[in-house]
C-alpha cells in the first residue's frame, strides 16, 4: 500500500496507521518486560490476583496493575 494512501475517512493516511501500530508494539514491549522483571518479587497471593486481572480485564491491564503495585523497574 502507498503510504500516503488515506486509511479513514478522519483524514488518517497508511502511514499515519502503521506509526500508531509501532507506537503500540513498542509500548506492550515494554510493559512485558517490566512485567517479567517483577514476577519473581510477587507474593502468591499477588500472583492469584494478577492471574485473576488477568482473565477478567486482560493480559495489558493486569501488567498495569502489577507494575504500580510493585513500581516500575
Amino acid at each position: 500500500m502507498d503510504p500516503n494512501s488515506p486509511y479513514s475517512e478522519g483524514g488518517q493516511t497508511v502511514k499515519d496507521r502503521l506509526d500508531y501500530l509501532a507506537q503500540q508494539s513498542a509500548q506492550i514491549k515494554t510493559i512485558a518486560q517490566q512485567t517479567e522483571a517483577l514476577l519473581p518479587m510477587m507474593s502468591d497471593q499477588d500472583w492469584i490476583s494478577y492471574k485473576d486481572r488477568w482473565r477478567v480485564f486482560g493480559e495489558e491491564a493486569a501488567a498495569k496493575w502489577l507494575i504500580n503495585k510493585y513500581g516500575q523497574k
